[in-house]
């Protein structure tokens, strides 16, 4: 039998790097999506594939630590980490397949990754189980955001599982924002040029650190929040 599930990726529409230093953000589900299919293997072995970008990874289902396959460059260790503590998570002894494709552009702030995590996580715990619990779907993603960004502010993984428009600031949680603006679209450009987030926020970082006059910068792209 095979399983499919499927996430959206997001935009922060305020709030982009602010919320790294503690200011609010806004983000919002886009309608680009990681579709994930699993199924069952007869080992115990988890198999991960990108269709969209030609990569596979194959690890035990007992691999406790990922972390120095992901430092090695294994892009895909993040996914076969969620799945691994999926499988633990349920108690089960037998490996997966898990087949990946998506229609987020790549390393360009809209959540791939996270969209990634989330989608393959649910596939497995959908496999094995009719009651799906978006609360332990969102936890699990979050462990393979961790080898990805070290410290994610949780944005990507949570609205990628709950959807929807939400408000966050780190002092304060997630707030599900119901508004009238549903249908109304959202214009995002890609420059097609890959940006890492985690490149991206570091460089934020070094130039605060040189310029801490620039922080009211950061609080007033968190004011519009």
């Amino acid at each position: 039998m095979k399983v499919k599930a499927s996430a959206p990726g997001k935009a922060i529409v305020t709030g982009e790097h602010a919320v790294v230093y503690g200011e609010p953000a806004i983000a919002t589900a886009i309608g680009r999506r990681v579709c994930s299919t699993a199924w069952l293997r007869n080992d115990r072995v988890v198999r991960i594939l990108s269709m969209d970008r030609e990569l596979k990874t194959t690890v035990s289902i007992d691999t406790a630590d990922l972390r120095g396959a992901a430092q090695c460059g294994d892009q895909l260790a993040p996914i076969a980490l969620v799945v691994c503590r999926s499988l633990q998570e349920l108690g089960e002894t037998r490996g997966v397949e898990v087949h990946t494709s998506s229609n987020i552009p790549m390393a360009a702030g809209l959540g791939s990754s996270a969209a990634a995590l989330v989608s393959a996580t649910a596939a497995v715990m959908r496999l094995h189980s009719k009651r799906l619990e978006r609360e332990t779907v969102c936890r699990i993603a979050r462990e393979g955001e961790r080898l990805i960004h070290v410290n994610p502010s949780g944005i990507d993984d949570h609205i990628s599982t709950y959807g929807g428009i939400i408000y966050y600031r780190p002092s304060e949680g997630f707030r599900q924002i119901v508004t009238g603006l549903q249908g109304l679209p959202l214009v995002i450009g890609n420059t097609g040029r890959s940006r890492p987030t985690g490149t991206l926020v570091e460089s934020v970082r070094e130039r605060l650190s040189e310029h801490p006059e620039d922080y009211e910068i950061i609080r007033n792209i968190g004011k519009q929040s």
